[in-house]
């Protein structure tokens, strides 16, 4: 044992000469942190050698002093963010080892103190991955445990990680799935009960549909698929309300029947997503429509460039519409409309500069009509315009509109009392 007491204090005497040349480049961190943190991890790895079952309380509990006095200070530097996860980890395997159910409340609380006060910090995605198993193995909090794996693939799109959260939520490695299937004959429509909520996400054309082109030829059709998948993981994990995709991979879809899977799967709402472009290079923003007439030119142009897919057209479309006007359901589209374009503007300019809000419009569009729901058609950028364009292509924007949508759906019902 003496020899065990020798050893440590010989590392942690000699760790500062071993790290002072290895760290020194790290110009972001400050020196004494790195020197404090070195020391603390040399200690743990000797003491982890000579006591791997954790059965030794006095020394890990001089480590764990170690570690609690770097972090008392208070700044945030990255080694601090390091410490704080090295100690969860800590508590963690007293708890795996030995049972301690203390042990698994610190460790549950230092993970969540990492990825909320340090959620730029490499290690932040690690310690979600960490509280969701907890939530989901130990406290069974499956709810906590989904918005915990969820908040990887939308904070963390290219960290490590990924691909483990992607297992825990259930989701093929190949694919940023998590929608129903559904398929042309309806065989596939998703089972509900009384008290659930279904949304069905229609991305905008699919196929040879390429839609509208942007920035190094990116079409469309691709960018909106992006996003209505990360919309419809998230109104799952975050609102618990099932979505249900019209197309879930790269397939022509005629417009009338995108509007008959809703009316088939018993919706209740009908949200089609779509990228903006315009002659106008210039032309940029956010912009919501809901079915009805208009005058105004260039919603109708719009509506017309959006019309021109090929097959499922509609005849009458006037009538259409004007027994459409007659219904409630119109007000609730209007109201859908607007709680979806607030939401993409309140969130989306918190975190970008320049965001246009194009407003809440109404126009004539196809894929629309029929449906037996209250419903939508969300322009969510320009996807020609230099700068939304490139923007629009991104991760992370793609996951801020999908997390804007889905507030803005969760909104609607809650406005109605439906939640």
């Amino acid at each position: 044992m003496n020899d065990f007491k020798n050893i440590i204090c010989i590392v942690v005497c000699l760790c500062c000469v071993v790290f002072s040349h290895a760290v020194s480049e790290e110009e972001h961190l400050p020196l004494g942190d790195i020197e404090t943190l070195a020391r603390i991890k040399l200690k743990i790895e000797v003491i982890r050698e000579n006591d791997p079952e954790f059965k030794n309380n006095v020394y890990w509990k001089s480590a764990i002093d170690d570690i609690e006095n770097f972090l008392s200070d208070g700044d945030k530097s990255l080694a601090k963010g390091e410490a704080l996860f090295i100690l969860a980890r800590i508590q963690n395997q007293f708890f795996k080892i030995n049972g301690d159910l203390k042990a698994v409340d610190k460790a549950d609380g230092l993970y969540q103190q990492l990825f909320t006060e340090y959620s730029n910090h490499p290690k932040s995605d690690d310690a979600l991955l960490y509280h969701g198993d907890l939530q989901r193995n130990h406290f069974k909090n499956e709810k906590k445990a989904l918005k915990s794996f969820h908040r990887i693939l939308t904070g963390y799109p290219s960290g490590n990680r990924v691909r483990l959260a992607k297992q825990r939520l259930g989701i093929p490695d190949s694919e940023y799935t998590g929608w129903k299937e559904v398929g042309k004959d309806g065989n596939k429509i998703a089972q509900r009960t009384k008290s659930s909520l279904v949304v069905v996400l229609d991305p905008g054309h699919g196929g040879a549909e390429l839609g509208a082109s942007g920035v190094d030829n990116h079409n469309e059709k691709d960018v909106v698929l992006s996003i209505s998948k990360k919309l419809a993981i998230l109104l799952k994990v975050e609102y618990g309300i099932e979505a249900i995709l019209t197309r879930s991979g790269d397939s022509n879809m005629p417009l009338n029947e995108r509007t008959e899977i809703a009316n088939k799967s018993k919706a209740d709402l009908f949200i089609s997503i779509h990228a903006n472009a315009s002659k106008n290079s210039r032309a940029e923003g956010i912009e919501t429509y809901y079915l009805d007439n208009t005058n105004d030119k260039s919603s109708l142009k719009l509506a017309k460039k959006e019309n021109s897919v090929k097959g499922g057209m509609r005849t009458d479309l006037q009538f259409i519409l004007s027994d459409l006007i007659q219904t409630a359901k119109l007000e609730d589209s209007i109201t859908l409309a607007h709680s979806l374009q607030d939401s993409l503007i309140s969130r989306l300019t918190q975190r970008y500069k320049g965001i246009k809000n194009l407003g809440v419009k109404k126009a004539p569009f196809y894929v629309l009509v029929g449906a037996h729901m209250p419903c939508a058609l969300v322009e969510v950028a320009f996807i020609d315009h230099p700068k939304e364009g490139r923007r629009l292509l991104t991760e992370e924007y793609q996951s801020h509109v999908a997390s804007s949508l889905a507030l803005g759906v969760d909104k609607y019902f809650r406005s109605l009392g439906r939640k």
